[in-house]
């Protein structure tokens, strides 16, 4: 919400009949957000590899987005996002399965038929009890006892680490696929996509999937068990208020309400320690006649040198800054430099806090360098400043533009504070951002 920050100026102008001002902003935006994280309930399907084979199919990716719209479905975000077109998939933990056979035998499993309950530890049977007379491994469960299903290749044989390395494929190569797929189906996926994939070898008896007793073993080991992780695509932009400073200042003396006549008169106006031009006020003889002025020096602190052909008499007062003077061509007339400021100039390094200040360069002497202009010194007190910004006077000036009122005396050179304005050139003791000001606004 806009606020009228200066509430003073605002209260004058209201007396004075003159339309109110407001604080002229705008939102600009300086980032985005991501959106939350969404998990879904896990997704089990029965795959249909066949034997040694991992290849993904397009029927297995069917059976996978059926469950997968499912899902999606029963999650009131995923499925606002995934109408949107915004849902993203972020991480794939993918578990593939294979029956306890390989290789013309059975090999131990990792997990039950119900796919969750780890397997026991297989027991030897010794060969004192068997036909063969050779120890057999075997599990201490119903089918294997009463079936004399003998394990052949325990978790250390080249086998079953065959078994483990074809399911640990399945998975690797089913999160490929979907990676690849989902995007047609209106799914993006995160291009670092978190992959993890995964094998295990499910209890079917001890045979394959297709010849297991089902009453005994309703599952397949063949399965495809997927935890995902998907995410907003959708970004939410973050904005900040930010405003344009728009300041103009005018630096005025001379005319019957200033009562100033001399040529000892010339200020650096600076703002946050870096000068930005002159203001020259001289209004007498060396002004009005245009004498001419040589071997003008540096002027202290500043470094660029002051050549007389810019400053002196009454030309525009810096090549860098530009900025106008403006003279009626009198002795003891009016002289105003205007400067306009461009807050986004890196040199003036603007920020929440910026002063603008001036420094006589007239020295007590009434020397400019080593060129004598007078013999009274620095007319330090002549001065009047009115400042604007996109809001309107910042600081009034005087009456008639062209009384003192710097309160700077004459002689002094010391670099005297005119504003203090925050960002938005709103003066620091009204400005929203000053916890101290009545218009302070809490971020």
């Amino acid at each position: 919400m806009k606020k009228q920050i200066l509430s003073e100026v605002n209260r004058v102008r209201e007396i004075m009949g003159v339309k109110l001002l407001e604080q002229t902003k705008q939102k600009v935006k300086v980032g985005e957000e991501k959106g939350e994280y969404i998990e879904l309930d896990t997704i089990i399907f029965n795959s249909t590899y066949r034997a040694n084979d991992d290849k993904t199919t397009q029927n297995m990716f069917n059976l996978f987005l059926d469950k997968l719209l499912e899902v999606i479905g029963g999650n009131p975000d995923a499925n606002e996002a995934y109408r949107n077109g915004t849902l993203e998939l972020k991480t794939a933990k993918v578990t593939a399965g294979a029956s306890n056979f390989y290789t013309g035998a059975a090999t131990a499993a990792d997990f039950m038929n119900d796919r969750i309950t780890p397997m026991p530890e297989p027991i030897t049977i010794s060969g004192e009890e068997t036909v063969s007379g050779k120890d057999l491994l075997t599990y201490e469960l119903p089918y294997y006892d009463e079936n004399e299903v003998v394990v052949k290749w325990d978790k250390h044989s080249k086998p079953y680490r065959g078994n483990i390395d074809l399911a640990f494929r399945r998975a690797d190569n089913f999160i490929n696929y979907i990676a690849e797929r989902l995007p047609t189906m209106n799914i993006s996926v995160f291009p670092q996509l978190s992959r993890i994939p995964d094998g295990s070898i499910i209890d079917t008896g001890g045979v394959i999937d297709k010849v297991r007793d089902i009453s005994v073993y309703p599952n397949p080991g063949q399965v495809i068990i997927a935890d995902l992780l998907f995410g907003y695509v959708e970004t939410v932009e973050v904005f900040e208020e930010t405003c344009t400073a728009n300041i103009t200042i005018e630096i005025s003396a001379g005319g019957p309400k200033g009562g100033h006549k001399c040529d000892e008169a010339i200020f650096s106006v600076r703002i946050n320690g870096s000068n930005i031009g002159i203001a020259n006020l001289n209004n007498s003889y060396i002004d009005v006649r245009a004498a001419r002025v040589k071997n003008i020096k540096k002027d202290e602190g500043n470094d660029r040198s002051i050549d007389p052909k810019i400053y002196l008499p009454g030309l525009p007062t810096s090549k860098r800054y530009p900025n106008q003077r403006i003279s009626d061509g009198q002795e003891g007339g009016v002289r105003t430099s205007v400067f306009t400021i461009d807050s986004n100039n890196p040199d003036l390094k603007w920020g929440e806090v910026n002063r603008i200040e001036i420094k006589s360069l007239v020295q007590p002497s009434g020397t400019f360098g080593n060129v004598q202009l007078g013999s009274q010194g620095i007319h330090a007190d002549v001065p009047n400043v009115k400042i604007t910004n996109s809001n309107g006077i910042a600081t009034p000036g005087g009456e008639n533009g062209y009384t003192p009122n710097v309160g700077m005396t004459r002689g002094s050179m010391k670099t005297t504070e005119l504003l203090v304005v925050d960002k938005c050139g709103v003066p620091w003791n009204l400005s929203e951002n000053n916890p101290k000001s009545k218009n302070y606004i809490a971020s």
